[in-house]
């Protein structure tokens, strides 16, 4: 199995696969500000992901930056979610409540 993630993520999945043979990709936060560069980025490595079962996006759909990609001859699984801010909280659900009791949250990375 490969990961293909924002970088957003990358402590997170990297604390949790120690010693897993799943395969993990990062890329650049600041292609969410630019979807059809991040799309075009998305569909390069998956066409260069043949060989694996599983391609897992850990990425939300990111202001279209995960439309229409193709899967190679592999299972290819997006989360059903806007941003990363969802997968990285749990769930939609607890990203609205979130949303709705702090209101105007900016969420990034620490450096």
């Amino acid at each position: 199995m490969k990961i293909v993630a924002c970088e957003v993520m990358k402590e997170e999945l990297l604390s949790i696969a120690a010693g897993d043979t799943t395969d993990l990709e990062f890329l650049p936060q600041g292609l969410h500000t630019h979807p059809e560069k991040l799309n075009k980025e998305l569909q390069r490595l998956l066409d260069e992901s043949e060989g694996y079962e599983r391609v897992v996006l850990a990425f939300g759909l990111c202001g279209g930056g995960a439309k229409d990609l193709k899967a190679g001859d592999f299972v290819l699984t997006v989360p059903r979610v806007h941003d990363c801010i969802s997968l990285l909280l749990g769930s939609k659900k607890i990203y609205d409540g979130v949303r709705k009791k702090e209101p105007g949250t900016l969420y990034r990375p620490l450096r």
